[in-house]
């Protein structure tokens, strides 16, 4: 690998991506290589980055300014374009010609047997074969480029890590839930509150804290009130602290349609906490069901509800799966170690 290198990120907001990229740019800075960051917002990585990783912004609405900043590329002398940008992107980057780089794409998504997912995206998956490398944070994630005749040695999974932390043992004289995520059907919120409907009928005093906006947050705040589930279900808006938030709960609910590598998951299971989660692909990678967490089918309220009733039911079932749950991310998930391989990558 050279010295220089460029990591696009299109995400307006700091999460899974702009975690990722500020761990390898650091590391990087410290092996002696020269860093820029073409980010959609400077400010997700100015005090979060070493102070000699160059960050420009791009406006990744304005078509214009995209297909300049993709023009500037081939003039910058970078040997890698790493970018962790949505498929539209990554498509244009696909189609450019003589380049003076080599171009390796890191794919985020868990790419599921969803003919309304996969439909937009084949041009994406047709053309990846021209990149020198497709890197993908879960073994799901593989599959769309696989099926398009991606080929293996172009292929390689990194998964997301975490800074592994002691484990917290609780009392569980108070049982706790919390969501964290996007408010939006796709997360499966809805089922969700469905389930803490449920739940009520059987444990009165549970209540779920939910972290998290979106666009269909008013439509769950007409839920709840249509629902009478206002006790049950506090919206708590964005948390700039989530680490305070998950050592103030024992379980976290992850009902989402799709993960590929869930930081979420991870960073729950790292604080010893307990994750519900929907059986979907990725996520079965990162939770062992009745081992490390347990797993619903997406969108069953009802499974979902069970699963909670049991667990406050019996906390020395809460406290094996926290225990499990945390092994698993403390050993098998440490940042350094993702660091390490996906810095392999670049490498190899």
């Amino acid at each position: 690998m050279g010295r220089r290198l460029i990591f696009i990120d299109d995400k307006p907001g700091y999460g899974g991506v702009s975690t990722c990229l500020i761990c390898l740019a650091n590391e990087l800075c410290k092996r002696g290589y020269e860093i820029t960051l073409i980010a959609a917002k400077k400010n997700v990585y100015e005090t979060r980055v070493d102070a000699l990783v160059q960050i420009e912004e791009c406006d990744f609405t304005d078509e214009k300014a995209v297909e300049r900043m993709i023009k500037s590329l081939n003039d910058r002398c970078a040997e890698i374009v790493n970018s962790h940008a949505d498929s539209g992107i990554q498509i244009r980057l696909l189609r450019q010609k003589n380049r003076t780089y080599q171009l390796y794409l890191t794919e985020h998504l868990a790419i599921f047997d969803d003919p309304e997912y996969i439909e937009p995206r084949k041009e994406y998956f047709s053309l990846a074969n021209q990149a020198e490398k497709v890197i993908t944070v879960s073994l799901a994630g593989r599959r769309a480029f696989q099926a398009a005749g991606v080929e293996y040695q172009k292929l390689a999974t990194v998964y997301n890590g975490v800074k592994a932390k002691p484990y917290r043992e609780r009392t569980y004289e108070e049982i706790r839930l919390m969501y964290a995520g996007r408010l939006t059907e796709t997360k499966g919120i809805f089922t969700l509150l469905k389930a803490m409907d449920l739940v009520r009928q059987q444990i009165p005093e549970a209540k779920v804290n939910i972290y998290g906006t979106g666009r269909q947050e008013q439509e769950v705040r007409d839920y709840i009130r249509e629902h009478h589930l206002e006790e049950q279900c506090i919206l708590k808006g964005f948390c700039d602290c989530m680490e305070k938030a998950y050592q103030e709960h024992e379980i976290v609910i992850s009902p989402s349609r799709t993960e590929s590598c869930s930081f979420t998951i991870l960073e729950a299971m790292n604080e010893s906490c307990v994750v519900l989660a929907s059986d979907v692909d990725g996520t079965r990678e990162l939770v062992y069901d009745g081992v490390t967490g347990r797993l619903h089918p997406f969108g069953d309220a009802k499974t979902l509800a069970g699963q909670i009733i049991e667990l406050m039911k019996e906390p020395e079932k809460l406290r094996m799966l926290a225990q499990n749950g945390h092994y698993e991310v403390t050993h098998s998930f440490r940042q350094e170690d993702s660091v390490k391989k996906y810095i392999q990558c670049l490498t190899e």
